[in-house]
Parts: structure tokens; sequence; C-alpha cells
């Protein structure tokens, strides 16, 4: 792969990043934003308990629980605390890494948990 398809490579994620990442507040919008006037402690166990639970579960997308979770910090323009959840960042990133090498690893992905693995993975040092 060249300098210029790793770029265009780059550019096709984020793109792609940032619609699924739209869609999925568009989503928590319509489903009348729940978590609005959840006091930001509550947020971030309500989102650790979720990244928890899809971290140790056996599915490979995140919940839609979690997708809000997710879209409610976006829309505080807040970022959840990474501090305390690298055992799970790490459950996870091993999750991942076994559709490595599959056939059918987009259809079990479906998107979504790439977008939201890469936008946590930066967060996870």
């Amino acid at each position: 792969m060249t300098i210029n398809d790793e770029a265009f490579r780059d550019q096709i994620i984020s793109h792609a990043a940032a619609a699924s990442k739209m869609d999925e507040i568009a989503g928590y919008l319509r489903r009348g934003r729940e978590h609005e006037h959840l006091p930001l402690a509550n947020l971030q166990a309500a989102y650790e308990a979720a990244l928890h639970a899809w971290a140790v579960g056996q599915h490979y997308a995140p919940s839609e629980h979690y997708l809000d979770l997710s879209a409610e910090f976006e829309l505080r323009s807040l970022e959840p605390d990474y501090a305390g959840l690298r055992s799970d960042m790490d459950l996870l990133s091993s999750k991942i890494q076994t559709l490595k090498g599959r056939e059918d690893a987009a259809d079990i992905v479906g998107g979504k948990i790439i977008d939201t693995y890469l936008r946590d993975q930066k967060h996870r040092n």
C-alpha cells in the first residue's frame, strides 16, 4: 500500500466513523435523550457498567444502551473517564482480535464496533 493509498484509507475510515457517530447520536435523540439529566458521576458509572457488559458479553457489537451513553457524553462535549477502564478495554481488545482473519468479520462487526473501538482505543493509556 502506498502513502496515498494509506491516506485515502484513513480518510474513508475517518468519514465512516464520523457518519456512524452522527447516526448513533441522531438515534439517541429520536429515542428521547434518556440520560440528559443524569448527573455526570451517574453517567460515568452507567458508561463503565455498559462497557464492562460489552467487554465480557458474547456480542461483538456494542449495545444500544452503551451507544446512548456515549452519545450523551458527545452531546455534553465531554469524554468518559477511561482511567479505571483498562481491564475492560483489554478484554474488548482481545475480543476484537478474535475477528482478525475471519471471512465473516464484516458481517459480525456491522461497522459499529470498529468505530467505537477506534474512538475508545485512543483513550486507553
